[in-house]
């Protein structure tokens, strides 16, 4: 297994003191900062302290690693999704292969469609790393959940860490089922109405609310 791909982000609300005069009443104000994992270090290996603090322009607050090489692509869709607090991207195989093809994952399971509400799209290509894959990632996210980068991996996105990270797995299953379905025959992809009535059925009325 390789360890070191694929990079998490997580938005924080903090408050910040806008005047030392009085340490007693200090003028707080709540911010937005983000905490990145490190770029190109072994998953198994990090500490806490290895993770990196920016502002939403991507200026270190705090840290001594450099922060991951897509940090661009997550501030992006932070910047353009007030709802998005948790982003998860990862290099996972089936979801590379759609990726890797130009296949957009339709909505084959349930699952999918509960949580997803749909396909999942794919991005143009652009390098790693540089803000027209963030540009480009924000353009075919939307207001989704999930967004396979051409020739690159997949994103994940959430209110949670958790829920981010359980996109990312919903997707790489449908990707695997997608491509060995596709093997087998012609896939059959649920419709737009049946989609609509899973996603709402989840929405209003699954778990313990």
């Amino acid at each position: 297994m390789v360890a070191a791909w694929g990079n998490v982000s997580a938005r924080l609300a903090v408050w910040i003191n806008l005047s030392q005069k009085d340490a007693k009443s200090p003028d707080l104000n709540q911010t937005e900062r983000v905490l990145f994992t490190p770029s190109g270090m072994d998953y198994n290996q990090l500490q806490a302290s290895d993770l990196v603090l920016t502002d939403l322009e991507g200026g270190i607050i705090q840290g001594h690693r450099r922060p991951s090489t897509e940090m661009l692509l997550h501030l992006a869709i932070y910047r353009q999704r007030p709802d998005v607090r948790a982003i998860v991207h990862t290099h996972s195989l089936f979801a590379s292969i759609l990726a890797v093809a130009g296949l957009t994952l339709p909505p084959i399971l349930d699952e999918l469609a509960q949580r997803l509400g749909g396909a999942v799209p794919i991005s143009e290509y652009a390098a790693s790393g540089t803000e027209d894959l963030a540009n480009n990632t924000v353009k075919a996210l939307g207001q989704g959940r999930a967004v396979l980068l051409a020739n690159h991996g997949l994103i994940g996105v959430g209110e949670t860490l958790d829920e981010a990270l359980l996109i990312c797995q919903l997707v790489e299953k449908g990707s695997q089922v997608y491509t060995y379905s596709r093997m087998l025959g012609e896939p059959k992809i649920l419709n737009p109405v049946q989609v609509q009535d899973l996603y709402d059925r989840h929405t209003n009325h699954y778990g313990q609310r």
